[in-house]
């Protein structure tokens, strides 16, 4: 995401709020479609706005409530008593190729991983294991649609764009949770 994203208009209104959570500060984006992002690991809310101000173009309004529910499914996820996200995109975000991958990510599981050949292969495309690893490391809304639950077909961890050992803790979270919702 190098640059503006040209489907949002400059006069729209978006929301963005901020989740403390175990994971340091989490960044929650979106407009009146759903999501835009939610980026773990914020050393501080300014580098969060900065982002989404030089990445989608529109108005930038802090509004903690638009996002009263996602935070609410956050808190219940890191007490490890919510096992499924119930939430909205914006569909203008991503190409028509990173949305599968991301879709492909939200059948994965909770507390199981997936290897990005099986990933590829639950798409549609075999062949496609490094586009589907791309995709997978520009998914825009980390945890909400679980990226971290990808590894290599050799059973190693792999990368992850908030740093391996978020990728080690959500994974363990999820593993050793009692599941309940």
């Amino acid at each position: 995401m190098n640059s503006k994203f040209s489907n949002f208009s400059k006069d729209e209104t978006l929301h963005f709020s901020f989740f403390e959570s175990p994971l340091d500060l989490i960044g929650i984006a979106g407009s009146s479609k759903g999501l835009i992002r939610l980026k773990l690991g914020l050393k501080n809310p300014d580098s969060f706005v900065e982002y989404i101000e030089t990445q989608f173009s529109g108005s930038w309004v802090e509004k903690a409530s638009a996002f009263k529910d996602i935070k609410s499914q956050l808190r219940l996820y890191f007490k490890s008593k919510n096992t499924k996200f119930d939430f909205k995109t914006d569909p203008r975000v991503g190409t028509v190729f990173q949305k599968k991958v991301w879709a492909g990510l939200r059948k994965i599981p909770f507390g199981q991983t997936r290897s990005y050949a099986w990933l590829a292969k639950s798409i549609g495309n075999p062949k496609a294991c490094r586009a589907v690893g791309n995709a997978n490391g520009k998914n825009p809304i980390s945890i909400l649609t679980p990226c971290h639950r990808v590894i290599r077909e050799s059973g190693a961890l792999g990368g992850y764009t908030g740093g391996i050992s978020y990728k080690q803790f959500l994974l363990d979270l999820e593993q050793n949770s009692n599941g309940t919702v």
